[in-house]
């Protein structure tokens, strides 16, 4: 049997480490070996490694098709797994341009996250035999069957935090570290009404800050605000850098924070949805509802204020309700009720069983032979190149992606699922690592 290489870029570490680890612990028991690292670092293996399947995180125009072409021109399989296919507006119209015809002509499998979505491309004829309804890793790994994975970040944050109220933003493009300009030449092309959306943006955060004031003026509860990872965060220390009762914190995952809260708010956040399915109290706060601004199903899994002192006022007088039934939203948009990991895996290793005669010698990787003399070369070459928002950016955004994180991740999914340690954890360079069986 071929030694076939699963290929998977990680661009957010807090949101999607852990399940990519997940899916990498499984599969290399069935004896594929896993690379994950910084997208440019998976996309320089293509030409380097054979046979392998690329798990794409997402189609982007003017960006994915030459993508795709390097992988078909190096005889790779194309597998579609997206990080934002499940949360939309009404219209799904994010859908109809993550999940173009281009996508499905390339692509082995397309896994879609729920029943509505699929429904939706099939109207849009792009559907067909390809396409896989699976739900994601990342909300299966919030049932309780999973929860035990996180225990020890439960266990630190409520001994360090105790009760606290999480307020959870996602204004990533009305408050970018890179600043709106950035945004508009970045996204134009993605989301026609961006310019509505940066202002609409700058009003949650408005709303947000003082929201918080009026918490703290009228409740004794702590506050733990998590901004989204591409957000300038500055501008929520500005605010509440005098008061202890006000944490900002994008440390670890989000979940052990949810966890640990009492309730959550947000304005229309994805993790709204992983409260939701771990049986939070979840509230949306908004400066209005409109349907081409506000995304859907966070929306339609919360109690919605439009006031913050209407939203403080029912905190005050109202003891704490179980979560309204959520069940159809979570079912029909991420499918629930469905083993994801499972369904995933069990593709992927159909995927190699019709493509035994695919033959490819792997050409050495030689990153690691000269890798930290070149880093320590470009080091001091984008301090001249590289300004602070980009730095603050990727730190941000793939913090705590290292060697160390890794294997403490792992180790912990190999506590919880009763396995020895059974993996050889190789770091290439830091932004890329090899995981693998351990051959005796």
């Amino acid at each position: 049997m071929n030694n076939w290489k699963i290929l998977l870029p990680i661009e957010t570490t807090s949101r999607e480490l852990f399940y990519k680890l997940y899916l990498c612990n499984c599969l290399i028991r069935l004896g594929f070996e896993c690379y994950i690292g910084k997208k440019n670092q998976i996309y320089n293996l293509f030409s380097r490694l054979g046979p392998f399947i690329f798990i794409d995180k997402g189609f982007h125009l003017g960006i994915s098709e030459k993508i795709y072409d390097e992988i078909r021109k190096n005889n790779g399989i194309l597998v579609s797994l997206d990080e934002e296919g499940g949360v939309d507006y009404a219209d799904l119209r994010t859908i109809a341009k993550r999940y173009p015809k281009l996508l499905f002509d390339c692509a082995e499998k397309v896994f879609v996250w729920g029943s509505k979505q699929k429904q939706f491309l099939e109207k849009k004829g792009f559907t067909n035999f390809k396409t896989i309804i699976s739900g994601h890793p990342r909300f299966q790994l919030l049932k309780p069957t999973y929860i035990n994975h996180y225990k020890d970040e439960i266990k630190i944050i409520k001994e360090k935090e105790k009760d606290f109220v999480l307020i959870l933003n996602n204004c990533s493009l009305g408050n970018n570290i890179k600043g709106d300009r950035f945004v508009i030449k970045n996204y134009k092309n993605r989301i026609n009404n961006i310019e509505d959306i940066i202002e609409f943006d700058k009003l949650k955060i408005k709303q947000i800050i003082r929201l918080c004031q009026l918490i703290l003026e009228n409740t004794n509860e702590k506050v733990v605000v998590r901004p989204h990872p591409e957000e300038n965060h500055e501008i929520y220390k500005n605010y509440f850098s005098s008061n202890s009762r006000v944490i900002i914190n994008t440390e670890m995952s989000v979940i052990p924070w949810i966890i640990n809260s009492k309730f959550v708010i947000h304005p229309d956040c994805t993790t709204a949805i992983e409260a939701a399915f771990l049986g939070k109290t979840v509230y949306s706060i908004l400066p209005y509802f409109d349907e081409n601004l506000v995304t859907y199903p966070p929306y339609k899994v919360s109690k919605v204020f439009f006031n913050e002192d209407d939203l403080v006022n029912y905190i005050e007088n109202t003891a704490l309700k179980p979560q309204a039934n959520v069940m159809p939203i979570l079912n029909d948009y991420f499918s629930y009720d469905k083993n994801s990991s499972e369904i995933i895996i069990k593709e992927i290793e159909n995927i190699r069983k019709n493509n035994l005669n695919v033959s490819r010698k792997d050409l050495k990787i030689r990153y690691k032979i000269y890798s930290k003399l070149l880093l320590s070369f470009k080091k001091v070459i984008n301090s001249f190149k590289v300004n602070k928002k980009e730095n603050i950016f990727t730190k941000q955004k793939r913090g705590n992606f290292n060697l160390k994180t890794i294997k403490k991740i792992t180790n912990q999914i190999n506590s919880h699922d009763n396995h020895s340690d059974i993996l050889n954890i190789e770091e290439i360079n830091k932004d890329l690592f090899c995981l693998k069986q351990i051959h005796e």
